[in-house]
């Protein structure tokens, strides 16, 4: 910038007295648990908040704006998460990307499993977070209430006369 005559030479040299050299966030990933470890205690959130797979996934993270990015990923999670601890879904850059990785799908064991239990499993644990509310519960799974009703009722979880409007169930 001194040679293209954008930046003042004689700042700059008065600011190039020790040059400090510090490679961006991304070829430092081992940084990253202390740095989190920091912006919770700044935040007075417990050390525990981030669960092991989101703070795998700030890991794997580039950060392309370093630690200000990292420090505002964080925050906002903190808000997203409210009282809950913080997982994948809560960092904005989770869902970013057309390469992101989804560090939240659980790997397929060896054995293999059953599609179909794991959808009810999910759709249950949707209804018990929505305290039973399905309009709630449909939005946490990315589902129409309608589409939620449909598996519930393939996987036994309503009875064939439950209507599909109703307001029997808090929405």
């Amino acid at each position: 910038m001194v040679r293209a005559r954008t930046f003042r030479e004689d700042l700059f040299f008065r600011l190039n007295v020790f040059p400090i050299v510090l490679p961006p966030l991304r070829e430092r990933p081992g940084d990253v648990p202390k740095l989190v470890e920091h912006v919770l205690r700044r935040q007075g959130a417990p050390p525990d908040k981030l669960t092991p797979a989101a703070l795998r996934a700030l890991e794997g993270y580039a950060f392309p704006g370093n630690v200000r990015e990292l420090e505002h990923t964080i925050e906002r999670a903190l808000i997203l998460a409210g009282a809950d601890d913080v997982t994948p879904a809560h960092l904005s850059f989770a869902a970013s990307g057309p390469n992101a990785e989804l560090s939240w799908v659980p790997r397929i064991p060896p054995e293999g499993l059953s599609l179909e239990a794991l959808e009810k499993e999910l759709i249950l644990q949707a209804l018990e977070r929505a305290a039973g509310n399905k309009s709630a519960a449909a939005r946490l799974l990315g589902l129409t209430r309608r589409t939620l009703y449909s598996r519930m009722e393939k996987h036994g979880l309503r009875g064939s006369g439950e209507a599909d409007d109703g307001d029997a169930d808090g929405d």
